[in-house]
């Protein structure tokens, strides 16, 4: 028994240094009953920490302050099985109020907890979807936000917790007197029918953290921000339509910009993605491929770029990449523009954007099944992330579990002039490398006080560790 303790306490250490991992906190639960889950809990308002293991009959729950001291512990009775989906939380004043839901998005009950009093308490909530399909799920500003649509509805809501219920917000897709409206559903423009968990599903994106092209090859993208939240559909390859969200008075505006509209050769794939007050959107063909940077402002275009299939693309740094993430796989070089090309336009092309010590890093590719297997374990954001805090920024590393991404990475100064150097490997690789590798269980990523940070709970030491990534 000491042998084995021994061994995955040294397993562990070596996980953490391999990943770039630094343990700034652990402690002794000591539970009696095996642990299901565990989701942390953080409270951006004043940086608490709270800690939540779901156990076979009780709920354990742990409250941090920004140093990772102990503030106050509380345990109590578990919900009834059959809601047992963790969804998200809203925080409002001493009261933590979290959300679990059933499979069928049909009843939802709501943990509440008051560490200053010592209470909780739970009950169900008198809310249900009904014929609308849940598409995902965040947090803004200690708030659970639902995003949701009917089949064949040309609109989608947006629920918000608070006082004990779900508000409703409706967002139409098309506005009175609109230049170009979309002839389908906002379930068209939301959900792929293809693919469950990869390609045209709304994604939600946080640009504080990178995010990979198996996470930015979503079609619908939903960012936010302080101030507005912002959806680029990109369904249509000529154009990228965008719709901003007042997340107080839920007031929305409308734009559309256009790809290529003075080019004659016929785009076969595109997508867009949204950094700052800045929209960049890539297109494509066997024949060339373009990035173009627009204000959102002003919609006035800023820089473009144009590549063809005869030559190697100026405006990219280093090789073209290819990774394959089955049994088989491995990274490999693509050696020509042409292959390139092909691939992107005919896969599931995808375009992201980081600010690296004042550059703009911009990665274009996209994304294959080679085995569909139902999902990943990247950063995600439905069930399993902004509403479960363990994932609450948007990581979005993996499409599903067998599959073939190519990109290429470029970088521009603060005025979009392309850069000569070399692309450092980012967080997100990371912690894609710790996911796959790792054999210990009950792991959850997390962001904290503006760092990204692991959560483990090491059954065979009976000790829950907190690392940040380096």
């Amino acid at each position: 028994m000491i042998k084995k303790i021994l061994f995955v306490f040294f397993f562990s250490l070596l996980i953490q240094k391999v990943a770039g991992q630094k343990t700034v906190f652990e402690f002794e639960p000591n539970f009696d009953k095996e642990i299901y889950a565990t989701y942390p809990i953080v409270n951006n308002e004043n940086n608490e920490l709270l800690i939540l293991f779901d156990t076979k009959n009780k709920y354990h729950t742990f409250l941090f302050n920004s140093d990772f001291e102990e503030i106050s512990k509380i345990n109590f009775d578990r919900l009834p099985k059959r809601i047992n989906i963790f969804l998200g939380y809203t925080i409002q004043a001493d009261n933590y109020f979290i959300i679990f839901k059933n499979s069928s998005s049909t009843k939802f009950a709501v943990v509440s907890i008051n560490f200053k009093d010592k209470t909780s308490s739970h009950e169900i909530i008198d809310f249900s979807l009904n014929s609308e399909k849940l598409l995902d799920v965040f947090n803004f500003k200690n708030k659970l936000h639902l995003i949701s649509t009917k089949f064949d509805s040309k609109s989608f809501n947006i629920y918000v917790y608070e006082d004990g219920n779900f508000k409703k917000n409706p967002i139409s897709i098309n506005g009175e007197n609109e230049d170009k409206p979309y002839a389908g559903t906002a379930y068209d423009l939301l959900v792929d029918q293809k693919f469950t968990n990869t390609g045209d599903n709304m994604k939600i994106i946080d640009n504080k953290i990178p995010n990979s092209i198996a996470g930015s090859n979503y079609k619908a993208k939903f960012y936010i921000n302080e101030e507005s939240f912002t959806i680029t559909f990109d369904k249509e390859k000529d154009i990228t339509r965008v719709i901003s969200i007042d997340p107080n008075s839920f007031e929305v505006s409308r734009s559309i910009f256009y790809h290529s509209k003075n080019r004659t050769q016929k785009i076969k794939n595109s997508n867009s993605y949204i950094f700052g007050d800045k929209l960049f959107q890539s297109a494509s063909s066997y024949d060339f491929l373009k990035l173009t940077i627009t204000d959102i402002n002003t919609k006035k275009v800023i820089k473009e770029f144009l590549g063809n299939n005869l030559q190697d693309i100026y405006f990219k740094n280093g090789s073209i990449n290819q990774y394959k993430t089955d049994l088989l796989g491995g990274k490999r070089e693509l050696t020509t523009s042409k292959k390139f090309l092909r691939k992107i336009s005919k896969g599931m092309q995808g375009i992201s954007v980081f600010n690296v010590k004042g550059n703009y890093k911009v990665s274009i590719g996209s994304v294959k099944p080679v085995t569909f297997s139902g999902g990943g374990s990247g950063w995600s954001t439905s069930y399993n992330g902004s509403g479960v805090p363990t994932m609450q920024y948007n990581p979005s590393l993996q499409g599903s579990s067998d599959q073939k991404t190519v990109w290429i990475n470029c970088i521009f100064d603060k005025d979009f002039n392309h850069q000569e150097g070399e692309v450092k490997d980012f967080i997100p690789k990371r912690i894609l490398n710790f996911e796959k590798n790792t054999t210990i269980k009950r792991k959850s990523i997390f962001k904290f006080q503006n760092k990204m940070y692991r959560g483990v709970f090491i059954l065979s030491l009976n000790r829950y560790r907190i690392s940040h990534f380096l």
